[in-house]
């Protein structure tokens, strides 16, 4: 059986520093049903397990219990130097009002920054001609390495 997304997702490109439990972890995608962390220690709960995701994001407070539904180990390194990075899953379990309000709100403005952002890049190398200014929006942002 597969499954779709029901929401969408957004990848945040500038990191949220969050706490789950007791951990520091870094929220590295968001929708208004979860998201997905990264941390650097296994978690302290297992999949199925429960904990608090709290952050700040875009001047808002959000604290949600979530439930962890999958959680891997993405790098592993010893040494001193090492840096060992898992990626988990989070379900967030019934939000309330109010939160999910707050992540509907920083969600949409984090898209429609996101589409300026993209329209004001290919704007410029339209009007300054570079190479790529013949190629329609998609082809040209693919070609910097900015699309999809």
């Amino acid at each position: 059986m597969t499954r779709s997304r029901r929401v969408q997702r957004v990848h945040l490109a500038l990191p949220v520093t969050a706490r789950f439990g007791s951990t520091q972890v870094i929220v590295v995608d968001i929708s208004v049903l979860g998201a997905r962390i990264e941390h650097h220690v296994a978690l302290g709960t297992v999949t199925g397990g429960t904990a608090n995701l709290a952050f700040t994001w875009d001047d808002e407070d959000i604290s949600v219990d979530c439930r962890v539904v999958r959680s891997r180990l993405e790098r592993f390194s010893v040494g001193a130097d090492g840096l060992t990075i898992y990626h988990s899953g989070l379900e967030f379990l019934d939000p309330a009002r109010e939160t999910r309000e707050a992540l509907k709100r920083i969600i949409g403005r984090f898209i429609s920054r996101s589409g300026r952002a993209e329209t004001q890049r290919a704007r410029r190398d339209a009007h300054l001609g570079g190479e790529n200014a013949h190629l329609p929006l998609r082809a040209a942002h693919r070609e910097h390495g900015r699309g999809r």
